[in-house]
Order: structure tokens, then sequence, then C-alpha cells
């Protein structure tokens, strides 16, 4: 049984995680979107050539995701989301200083970093130290629900900013914002789990939870199947995020009525458009091998059960909302002792 009060400071974490989430994805990512149309007048540069700078970026997180979820189970998530919103508020200054294609490439390659220190990956890694079992899935829901607004937040603000004081000056004022909320944050409330944390009486325990290596699974064809499908979905949707605001600009609109129909749309994908409820047991994944997975979708489709089949294959493994499987399983890769990125989870049900 955990002790008394580990789990009640456990959601003081998902409290915290839930600002920092919002402001974090708020910020780094959807700031962009809105930046784009006047860095592309000011800087003389392509939008091919800019948005390169933040693609460079999202491919650097990718790739930081199995180190940063390696060092998280070693070392808590504490120091390395504390110093991840250090890099990013450096960068944003860094962004807004930016003249050149170099500086701009620059940035955003380190913002990579940042990212995969502070979004979706190690904030779940955070949580489920705290959760090894029972509410699990309740405190993953949270945070991806809460930070679903990120977009319906921040993009309007944005975009407010940018029509009274330019993109640079608008950047700055960001950057004081993400420092002053999630540095403490992640500073102060993070705390490393409990060592001693075992899951409840009937709960799987770690030689019982079911799991495949990443060698076992890579060779079974729905995994390439889901792979490319979560690709193409997330190319889509980070597409269409990124381009949209111009081209309504460049039609006639202005920033913030493009701002709040963007955010619309992605709030339509998100937590929005989804309708969620807690079923207790369903196809658990615990996280006994992290070497599992790296799909990525932020597609914002809904996948209630996704299982491998075939031979030496395990069943049902993950039931996630779309949008949370980024979430969940990206950046694992841990230690056979890891607790896990995907637990029982939610059935869930989108109207987009």
């Amino acid at each position: 049984m955990p002790r008394p009060g580990r789990l009640d400071y456990g959601w003081a974490v998902v409290a915290g995680l839930c600002v920092t989430e919002t402001v974090s994805w708020g910020i780094i990512y959807y700031g962009f979107p809105v930046m784009l149309r006047p860095m592309e007048a000011e800087l003389g540069f392509s939008r091919a050539e800019i948005t390169g700078a933040f693609s460079a970026g999202l491919a650097v997180a990718a790739l930081a995701g199995l180190p940063v979820g390696r060092w998280i189970d070693r070392h808590g998530a504490r120091s390395l989301m504390t110093v991840g919103s250090i890099l990013a508020t450096a960068l944003v200054v860094l962004w807004a200083s930016s003249h050149t294609l170099l500086a701009l490439y620059s940035v955003w390659i380190l913002m990579g970093l940042a990212m995969a220190a502070v979004l979706y990956e190690p904030a779940f890694a955070a949580i489920v130290g705290w959760f090894p079992a029972r509410h699990r899935d309740r405190a993953l829901l949270a945070v991806t629900i809460v930070a679903g607004f990120a977009s319906t937040i921040f993009m309007p603000i944005e975009a407010w900013l940018l029509v009274r004081f330019g993109w640079r000056q608008s950047l700055l004022m960001l950057a004081a914002v993400l420092a002053v909320i999630t540095i403490p944050i992640h500073a102060l409330v993070l705390r490393r789990p409990p060592h001693a944390a075992r899951p409840r009486d009937g709960a799987i325990t770690h030689d019982d939870r079911p799991g495949v290596t990443l060698s076992v699974a890579s060779r079974t064809a729905v995994f390439w199947v889901l792979a490319a499908a979560f690709f193409a979905g997330n190319f889509t949707t980070n597409s269409v995020t990124v381009h949209v605001i111009p081209y309504l600009s460049e039609h006639g609109y202005s920033p913030t009525v493009a701002a709040v129909t963007t955010c619309n749309v992605v709030i339509t994908a998100g937590p929005g458009g989804t309708f969620s409820t807690a079923v207790p047991n369903m196809n658990p994944y615990d996280g006994s091998d992290d070497n599992l997975v790296g799909i990525i979708n932020n597609s914002g489709s809904t996948i209630t059960s996704l299982s491998f089949v075939g031979s030496g294959v395990g069943g049902g493994l993950f039931a996630f909302d779309g949008d949370g499987l980024q979430t969940f399983v990206a950046g694992a890769g841990g230690a056979p002792d890891t607790t896990g990125y995907g637990g029982k989870v939610s059935s869930t049900a989108n109207f987009d």
C-alpha cells in the first residue's frame, strides 16, 4: 500500500505540470505559427526556409526523446525540466534577436532539445513515477486535457501582442512569462517519487507486466503500418497548424482573427473534441520494456484500443486518446525497472 500523502503530493505534481505544459506548448510550439508571417516579411527569407528551422527543431526533439526517457528513469524529471525551461527561455530571447537564417536554425535546433526536456514526454514520465498503478490514467488525462487548451489561451494573446508590439518585442514578453511560470514550478514542485513506491495489491507487478521489445515489435507489419499512419497524421496536423495563420492573414484576416480560428481547429482535434471516461484495467501497458515504441501521433485521431497480434507478441497494449498517444509512449526507452509510459488509460470517442 502507498504511504499516506504520497498520492496527494502526486496530484500537486499533476497540477504544476498542467500549468507548465500549457505555458510551454503555448509559447514554444504555438508561438511559431503566429510569428511566422512577420518573420518572413522582416527577415526576407521564404516561408519554406523559415519553417525548415521549425521542422529541424521537431526532428531534434524526436531524436532526443529516448535519451530523455532514460535520464528521467535514472535521475527524475526535476533537474531536466528545470534546465529545459531555462534553455527554452534563453532560446526564445535569442529567437527574438535572430537576423540571419543560420541564427534562426541554430536557435530551433537547440529548441528541439528544450522541447524534448519540457513538453509532454518528460511531464508524463514524471507523473507515472508518482502513480505506479492507481489513478495513473486520470493523472495523465488531466495534463493532456488542460494543456490541450494551450493554443486556445496563447495564440490569441500572441496575435494581440504581435499587432501592438511586433514579433521581436512580443517574443521577449513571452520569454519572461515562460521563465516566471515554468522555471520555479519545475524547480520547486517536481520531486522524485519515493523509490519504495510499489503498485497496490492486485496491480500488475514488474515480473507480470505485459510488453515487448522494440526488436520484436518492429518485426510485425502492424507496427510499421501504425508508424506510417501516425507520421502522416502528425505531418498533416503540424503543417496545417503552422501555415493556416499566414494563409488567413494573406487573405485579409487580421492576425487575431486568424489565431482564434486556428486555435479553434486545434482544440476541436484535442480536448474539445474528445469525450473521455476512465476504464480501469483496460489493455494495461505498464512499461516493463519501455524500448517498445517511438511512434508519434498528434493528429487528434482517436484510438480506443491498439493491439499487436501475431506469434510471440503481446495482446492489447494501449488504450489512448489520439493526442495522448504521442505523449504516453514517445520518449520511452528506459531501464528495465521503468514505471512505464502507457499504463491503463481512458477510452475515448472523438467528435471531429
